[in-house]
């Protein structure tokens, strides 16, 4: 089961902070997913800080969800400091733009799209959920 998959990955980590990233300008399937990742997360383990970020922002039709969903992006997320980094709806990590040279290779990195895997992305993530 994903979640117990996942659940087992922060416990292993001992995570303090997950950086939940959505693709560049965001659009409202990769906020939601963020947002109810988000809650999931605040559920599962409740001492665990998130926080999600879009690199360039949300697109206009997240934005317009935004101001009627309390989402709340980050502008300068902490992917250094991370213990976990998750990807949402971004099947590749270019699609981060300029912030994918902050993963590291060795980076914990959990990956969950819906798109059909991208095979440098499965070979990086720690755990990937489809």
């Amino acid at each position: 089961m994903p979640i117990q998959k996942i659940a087992e990955l922060i416990d292993k980590l001992d995570a303090k902070l997950a950086v939940l990233l959505c693709h560049h300008n965001a659009d409202p399937d990769a906020i939601g997913a963020a947002y109810a990742f988000k809650g999931l997360l605040k559920r599962l383990r409740p001492s665990l800080e998130t926080e999600i970020a879009a690199p360039s922002g949300p697109s206009r039709l997240s934005k317009a969800i935004m101001d009627v969903v309390p989402i709340e992006l980050v502008e300068q997320p902490r992917i250094e400091t991370a213990d976990l980094i998750v990807l949402l709806d971004t099947n590749t990590i270019q699609q981060l733009d300029e912030w994918s040279e902050r993963i590291k290779p060795d980076h914990p990195l959990l990956v969950i799209d819906h798109h059909a895997s991208h095979p440098e992305t499965e070979s990086r993530a720690t755990l990937s959920v489809a």
